[in-house]
C-alpha cells in the first residue's frame, strides 16, 4: 500500500510492506526515497513487535523490540547511524534482564552490567566500567571489571589507571578471602603477583620484566619463614641485583640458608645457626 503527503515541509511517501513471515510493517520516505520518521511493525495478530526510528535513510533515535505476546525485550537508541543512550535487553523467553549500559557515538561507556540468564531477581555475574567520551572521534577503554559467583560473591575485579598505566587484577577464595593481587604496569613493564591462602596470609611474590622471570622472588610459610631468591631478566639467577645470595631467612629475618651463583650456575648452599655456618 502506498499513499503521499506532505510532513514537516518535506514531501513523504507513505508505505506498508508484509514481511514472509506475515509481519507488517508501516514507514515513509522522504523526497530521495530515504526510509524517515517511525517504521512500526506488526505481528499477524496486530501486537506491535518493532519499533524503528530513521532520520533521511540513517537509524536515529529510539530502537525497540517486542515478543510476539508484547512483552519488550530490547531497547536501544542511535544518533546518525551510531548507537547512542541506553542499551537493556531481557530474555525474550523469561523476561529476565541480559544486559544494561549506555553508549556514545558508537562505543560502550560507563558501567554496563550483565545478570545471569535464570536469576528474575537480577543478579550481576559480570560488571564492567569504561572510559568517558566526549566527541565523536575519541575512544573508549575498559577501566574495570568485576566477576560474580551465583550467589553474588565476587570471585575477580579488574581497575585499570590510565595515567599511570597501572592494571590491578584481583582473585578471591570461595570464603571470600584475597587470593591473588596482580599489579601490571604497562609503561614501565613491571609485574608483580601476590599469592595468599585462605586465611589471608602472604604465601608468594612473584616479579617479571617484559614478560620474564626479574627481581626477587619470594615465598613465605605459615612459621613466618622467607625463601628469596634473585633473577636478572633474563631469567637468570643472580646473587647480586640485591639479594646478597640470601634465599631463607626466619620470621625475625636472620638467615638460615645461604644459596649463592656464579656465572648463573649453582656454587654453594650451607646452613647458618645463629648467622654462622653451619660446622664452623
Amino acid at each position: 500500500m502506498l499513499s503521499r503527503r506532505v510532513l514537516w515541509g518535506v514531501f513523504m511517501t507513505m508505505l506498508t510492506t508484509t514481511l514472509a513471515n506475515g509481519v507488517e510493517c508501516k514507514y515513509t520516505l522522504d523526497d530521495k526515497g530515504e526510509k524517515h520518521g517511525e517504521v512500526r511493525c506488526f505481528n499477524a495478530k496486530g501486537v506491535l513487535t518493532d519499533l524503528q526510528n530513521w532520520k533521511h535513510g540513517k537509524w536515529h533515535g529510539a530502537w525497540k523490540k517486542w515478543t510476539d505476546e508484547g512483552r519488550l525485550y530490547q531497547e536501544e537508541s542511535y544518533d546518525d547511524q551510531r548507537q547512542h543512550g541506553r542499551f537493556r535487553d531481557w530474555d525474550d523467553k523469561t523476561g529476565f534482564p541480559k544486559t544494561e549500559g549506555h553508549y556514545a557515538f558508537g562505543q560502550k561507556v560507563g558501567e554496563w552490567r550483565n545478570y545471569f540468564d535464570a536469576a528474575p531477581d537480577g543478579r550481576v555475574y559480570n560488571n564492567t566500567v569504561y572510559s568517558q567520551i566526549s566527541k565523536p572521534d575519541e575512544s573508549s577503554v575498559e577501566i574495570g571489571d568485576s566477576m560474580y559467583a551465583d550467589e553474588g560473591r565476587m570471585t575477580q575485579q579488574t581497575k585499570r589507571d590510565l595515567k599511570s598505566g597501572v592494571t590491578i587484577r584481583e582473585f578471591f577464595h570461595s570464603n571470600g578471602m584475597r587470593r591473588e593481587h596482580v599489579e601490571d604496569n604497562e609503561k614501565t613493564k613491571l609485574w608483580e603477583r601476590r599469592t595468599y591462602s585462605e586465611t589471608g596470609k602472604l604465601a608468594r611474590i612473584e616479579r617479571m620484566k617484559d614478560g620474564q622471570t626479574h627481581g626477587l622472588q619470594e615465598t613465605l610459610a605459615d612459621n613466618g619463614h622467607r625463601e628469596v631468591e634473585c633473577y636478572l631478566a633474563a631469567q637468570r639467577r643472580d646473587s647480586l641485583a640485591g639479594c646478597g645470595g640470601k634465599t631463607k631467612l626466619a620470621a625475625d629475618g636472620s638467615e638460615i640458608v645461604r644459596r649463592t651463583w656464579e656465572d648463573a650456575e649453582p656454587r654453594e648452599e650451607f646452613r647458618l645457626v645463629n648467622g654462622v655456618r653451619e660446622g664452623e
